[in-house]
């Protein structure tokens, strides 16, 4: 599996973080405290390994990120123009952290 980018990994929780990387060990000791996610139809190890690396999961996790993506730079404009500066710099590193090397968020970011 090739590296994951950070916006598909936006959002997981620890146990599926740890299996994207591989971590079997890790995964098998988060198992037992591991609250178990609903998205995930067979819950074991072998069902959380089997999910992760599931296509379908993998497009729904990058879909997931461009829109919490542009929603948070959607946000960010309209804060600007209503000269909501606080709001414009958290939505704007909201933004950065989904896609840290995105030019017009950057810029924008940097205009606060």
């Amino acid at each position: 599996m090739g590296p994951m980018t950070h916006d598909a990994l936006h959002d997981l929780t620890l146990i599926e973080l740890v299996t994207i990387d591989g971590n079997l060990a890790v995964v098998n000791s988060l198992f037992d405290v591991t609250t178990q996610i609903p998205n995930i139809p067979v819950w074991s190890c072998q069902g959380i390994l089997d999910y992760v690396n599931y296509p379908h999961a993998k497009e729904q996790r990058e879909l997931n990120a461009e829109l919490k993506f542009l929603k948070a730079k959607e946000n960010g404009a309209e804060a600007v123009k209503t000269k909501n500066f606080v709001t414009d710099i958290y939505c704007y590193t909201e933004a950065i952290t989904i896609k840290p090397t995105d030019a017009t968020v950057l810029f924008s970011r940097s205009l606060c």
